[in-house]
């Protein structure tokens, strides 16, 4: 029996995949660590930063914390709550740059 191209096409030629080995691989943790300090220092020095907010140095305790193992938002949230700085909300579709959870953070610390 021959098979179609549509099924042919749709066979995996693959026996198994693995996938999320952030950390089992190579330290993934180092990477987002030094990630996050970076987003958090352009965060610091951006313009719309409160004059009153704190300024402590972003420490790996802080990453673990705060930030490992939580998604970009969330770990946002928690390292300006650490900090006494209060961030809009905002909606998850907000650009980088805007000055909330969603256009914070590494990668998108774009200040404008």
């Amino acid at each position: 029996m021959k098979k179609s191209p549509t099924a042919a096409a749709a066979a995996a030629p693959y026996d198994a995949v693995i996938l999320d080995l952030d950390g089992v691989v190579t330290n993934t943790a180092l990477v987002h660590l030094a990630a996050w300090k970076e987003a958090y220092e352009a965060i610091i020095n951006d313009p719309r930063y409160p004059k009153d907010g704190s300024r402590a140095p972003f420490t790996p305790d802080d990453y673990y914390a705060l930030v490992d193992g939580r998604p970009r938002e969330q770990g946002l949230i928690g390292l300006r709550a650490s900090r006494g700085v209060d961030i809009p909300p905002g909606t998850p579709q907000d650009a980088g740059g805007d000055w909330t959870p969603s256009g914070l953070g590494p990668g998108r610390t774009r200040p404008t």
